[in-house]
This record gives C-alpha cells, structure tokens and sequence, in this order.
C-alpha cells in the first residue's frame, strides 16, 4: 500500500485547519503547502519525470517533512517529491489531491534545519554548488569549519574548499552548473585567485554558453543526418593545473605562504625592514590577498 492508503480520505471544510493527522503522519491538500523562499539550496532537480512517473503509478512512498507555521504548511523537506507530485497529475493523470507528511522534531531551529540539508538528503545528491551554499548558511551562523565537518560527516579540508568555492568567481560557479568543469577540479581552481580563475577558464575555451548547434543536413541529399552537436570537455584536475604551471596559482600558493613566514621572520629581526616589507607586499598579491595600489608604490 502506498502511504495514501494508510490514510482517511480528508478535506477542506469551512474553518477545518490546513492539515489533519493520524498517529505521526499527516495529509496536505496539495494547494496547501507553504515554500519558503531561499530555504531550498537546490539548482538542479535532477529527473523529475522519472520520479513522477514512479508516483502515478505506485503512489507516494516517502512523507514530506514539514512544520506548521502561521496556519501554514510549510515544507522542510521534501521539495523534489512535492514537485514530482504535481508533474505525475499534470503529466500522468495520477490525480492526487494530497501529499503525506511528517512533522518534524519540536524544537527544530533553522541551524538543524540547513543540517538536514545534508544529513536527510536521501534523493538527489546535493552538487557541490549547492553543498557549498548550505555551508556558508551554517558559518554565517558563527558556525566553525571543524563543527560543520563534525555535523555532516566530512573533513574540515572538504569544508573549506566548499567554502572557497562558494566565494570564487561567478564565472567558475557557472562553469560547474553547466557541467564545463569536474567538481574536485573546481574546488581545486577555487583556491586560486579570481583573477586567475578567469584567466585559466577562458584559456581552457570553456567561458561559453553551451555545445554548438547541430548542423543542417545538405539540400539535394534525402534523409542525411544532421551533424552531432558538438560536445564541450569537461575540465579535469589535471586540465587546471597544467593551465596554471608556471604562474602565481594554487600550484604553488603553498610555496608562497612559506615564503611569506620566512619574509615576516626577517622584518621581526628589524633587518632591511623596508625593502622586506615590499618583499611581502609582492607575494601577498601573488596569493590574490592584497591588489596593486598606492600602498605597493609607497613600498616601491
């Protein structure tokens, strides 16, 4: 039986609220559900159709997760099925009226709530674009890197390369949703300045809109086949860091950094501070953390 089943046929009426429950789970009318906006990190839905074709024809599965706010259903999680839900009647004739939920655990805070982002994701796979998101929620809740780490059941290096990468450019993040770059590969480019990010993009051709169009077939030639689109190379670890052998990048940001120790070490003993001081200045710019201003031409 599907969960429907293990229901009472409810609706609407009068001043009835917006839910009713049986024991743990409860039915929604599907017009009923409340999203809140931002509250969802996903970009990519992945299959819908495959998923709503499953539900017309064995019906629900797995309860939505959601809380009652404000007379509203507001949903927490769940939101690839609610959609699935709505293609299997507009696409399948399924004709579901309601969705079977479950409440989630009192005193839940919007900190747990962006965890389970992770933690109960059992559909889709969140992409890095959008794990990135969820981590940069949680710091911007004073969370640190090694708590987030410990939460989700990742290393604190996974965490912070997510976090570099939902700070690098807009140009790198629209490559990996567009598929153009491999997300180890991203993480790994996010790490080197913006500036850098762009140039070992563009020098990879892969700062474009997509694969080109098919070619028409040729006039006088019956039935010929158009042309494949052409396919666009996605770009590997070992793409970015052949592109960036040789420059100021997170090939050798390590290199710099030591260097950088070394350089403070000398200033502190009070030899050459000045000249020392453009030393450093030099090499914090080759690491993307200062820019060329009037500051570089005073130590000049």
């Amino acid at each position: 039986l599907s969960l429907h089943d293990a229901l009472p046929i409810w609706c609407l009426m009068g001043s009835s609220p917006l839910f009713e429950s049986r024991g743990n789970l409860y039915r929604v009318i599907l017009g009923n559900f409340s999203i809140k906006e931002g509250f969802n990190v996903r970009e990519d839905y992945g299959d819908i159709d495959e998923m709503a074709k499953s539900i017309a024809e064995n019906g629900q599965k797995v309860p939505l997760r959601v809380r009652f706010e404000d007379n509203k259903v507001v949903v927490v999680d769940g939101h690839r099925r609610l959609k699935a839900i709505n293609v299997a009647n507009e696409k399948y004739g399924a004709e579901i009226k309601t969705a079977t939920c479950v409440k989630e655990e009192q005193g839940t805070s919007e900190e747990d709530r962006c965890v389970d982002l992770f933690t109960c994701n059992t559909g889709k796979p969140l992409t890095v674009i959008e794990q990135a998101a969820v981590v940069k929620r949680l710091v911007d809740y004073h969370w640190s890197s090694p708590d987030i780490a410990k939460k989700i059941g990742k290393t604190s290096a996974y965490i912070n390369s997510l976090l570099s990468l939902n700070g690098s450019s807009k140009i790198l993040r629209d490559a990996v949703r567009k598929g153009f770059v491999c997300p180890t590969a991203a993480i790994k480019l996010a790490a080197a300045p913006k500036a850098k990010q762009e140039a070992v993009l563009e020098k990879l051709s892969i700062m474009q809109e997509g694969p080109a169009e098919p070619q028409k077939a040729k006039a006088g030639k019956a039935g010929a086949k158009a042309s494949k689109p052409a396919k666009v190379k996605k770009l590997k670890v070992k793409d970015v860091e052949k592109a960036i052998k040789g420059s100021a990048s997170m090939v050798s940001s390590k290199k710099i950094r030591d260097a950088i120790k070394q350089v403070e070490a000398i200033i502190a003993s009070g030899k050459r501070v000045g000249q020392w001081k453009a030393v450093l200045y030099g090499l914090h710019i080759a690491l993307g953390q200062e820019t060329v201003n009037d500051n570089w031409a005073a130590l000049a």
